[in-house]
């Protein structure tokens, strides 16, 4: 499977989720801008999903300080 325009949304909102299962609502809008971010340099027709998930994920634990939104 790779990435399709209707993947973007979700994109946005897992970013905006992670951080508020972390518990840190004051880092919505900084995690929805660096999921803008990480879009703009990563998404392509030529990228998985799972991939850019990923990629996205990796980025918004480093904006909570290493923590893991899921623990």
């Amino acid at each position: 499977m790779r990435l399709q325009p209707e993947c973007l949304p979700c994109t946005l909102r897992q970013a905006i989720k992670a951080v508020r299962l972390a518990g840190r609502e004051e880092l919505a809008w900084p995690a929805m801008r660096l999921a803008l971010e990480v879009l703009r340099e990563e998404a392509s027709p030529e990228v998985s999903p799972p991939w850019l998930a990923q990629r996205l994920q990796r980025r918004v634990r480093a904006l909570l300080g290493g923590e893991d939104p899921y623990a």
